[in-house]
């Protein structure tokens, strides 16, 4: 068994039994096997089912490999459709099925719909954020989530014994964040914080994406709202979503210190982003900044910036945003970054803290997946609060609230939703601030 299914309500588990036998003739994921990273995990078996979408529509998924940088990249389409009567569900590479159909015909009654892309999390599939792309899907949103380059070729290990000890202390402070940074420092010491292919991955992605509104070959052909856009994304993908989609600012008119410099140091985390090439060559500390989005959703997002300088980084973010994260203090990203940015926002801005739940909830393949914690330190894998494991629909459904509140309000103007946004929605709800 891959997975840990006593965090699913009893009323979800009885489903699960009686579909399976169902579930495994239908549409399977034809991508690469399974994995975060490099790193082989055996899917959910039988398939675990996710939180229901809230939205009015149904749900169709298509898997797309585009050719880009002399290699495959692979996306998955969410978007309304209108699958036949009695098709089966999507079962997706971690063993996930929600209500999503594969390659079902787009709906097109209420079209043209905004577009929405979603960057996941440092190591993480594409189509491993079931719950949160079919809701927003369900809403009447085209989402194009990426497998990016890191889905199948970050590898962990390889750190010196100094860099491991900090990584603990890391966590001892209940800073997750830098724990993981420095865990997978091979990875991003030789990527340049991701630096070298997120930003180019992303930008590619949206610009296919724009162009398949006007393709006539493309099933999504005059479908797509390209003057509304939305950038969402999960850990690293929060972080380059405030750097695309928000205007983060890089700020490099300082001196670097002998460490900061250093981009060979042992210990990753003191190494300063402007030590590396792509960010000295900035012509503008926004350079990367897609002005197109207009409205970002970043979830949980670590900050590869010199503390001192997130502030005045964030003081340039002047995009409809909204920070969601869980509030668990020492299994989810570090909280007092993502307030921080939140702070020095100019808005319209929003956050939600959701109670008792780390960093993998908003993913219910690595969530539900027990071999997941397998390959990690036992500092970092180890004294899981039990209450994270619990209430996953009731968690899952704030993430599919206030996000579908956020862009119907940024991206298709309905301002009665800002009312969704201002309200506390659920006891799980730990805190709630907005300004604009």
């Amino acid at each position: 068994m891959g997975c840990r299914l006593q965090a699913l309500p009893v009323s979800n588990l009885l489903i699960i039994f009686i579909s399976y036998f169902a579930l495994i003739v239908s549409s399977q994921d034809n991508g690469a096997p399974f994995s975060f990273g490099a790193r082989l995990l055996e899917p959910c078996n039988p398939p675990v089912m996710t939180a229901n979408a809230t939205g009015k529509h149904r749900i169709g998924i298509r898997r797309e490999t585009l050719s880009f940088d002399n290699r495959q990249l692979n996306v998955s389409w969410w978007y309304p459709g209108t699958p036949a009567s009695g098709s089966k569900p999507h079962v997706a590479s971690g063993g996930i099925y929600g209500q999503a159909v594969r390659d079902a015909p787009l709906d097109r009654s209420n079209g043209p719909y905004p577009l929405i892309v979603f960057s996941p999390g440092v190591g993480a599939r594409d189509d491993s954020y079931y719950f949160y792309c079919q809701n927003l899907a369900s809403h009447g949103y085209t989402v194009v989530s990426i497998n990016h380059l890191d889905s199948t070729q970050m590898k962990g290990g390889g750190i010196s014994a100094t860099a491991m000890m900090q990584a603990a202390i890391y966590m001892l402070q209940n800073n997750s964040s830098y724990t993981v940074w420095l865990l997978f420092s091979n990875w991003f010491r030789s990527t340049h914080f991701a630096l070298t292919y997120r930003p180019q991955e992303i930008d590619f992605v949206l610009s296919k994406a724009i162009a398949a509104n006007t393709d006539p070959s493309s099933p999504f052909f005059g479908a797509i709202d390209t003057e509304n856009i939305g950038l969402t994304g999960h850990s690293l993908g929060a972080f380059y979503t405030l750097l695309k989609g928000g205007g983060f600012a890089i700020n490099c008119d300082f001196p670097l210190t002998a460490k900061e410099s250093d981009v060979n140091n042992t210990v990753l985390t003191e190494v300063n982003i402007c030590a590396w090439p792509e960010a000295k060559r900035l012509n503008n500390p926004k350079a990367l900044h897609n002005s197109r989005i207009k409205a970002i959703v970043p979830l949980a997002a670590p900050v590869f910036i010199k503390p001192s300088e997130v502030p005045r980084g964030a003081s340039s973010i002047e995009t409809p945003m909204l920070i969601m994260t869980g509030n668990d203090p020492k299994f989810e990203s570090t909280i007092e970054p993502q307030q921080q940015i939140f702070d020095a926002a100019k808005g319209p801005k929003y956050m939600v803290q959701i109670r008792e739940t780390d960093h993998m909830m908003i993913s219910e393949a690595y969530h539900f997946n027990k071999n997941f914690s397998a390959g990690l330190p036992s500092f970092l894998a180890t004294n899981q609060p039990t209450a994270n494991t619990q209430n996953f629909t009731e968690k899952a459904q704030i993430y599919m609230e206030y996000s579908a509140a956020f862009f119907d309000v940024y991206l298709k103007k309905n301002v009665s939703s800002k009312e969704k946004l201002r309200t506390k929605s659920s006891d799980f709800v730990a805190k709630q601030q907005y300004f604009g």
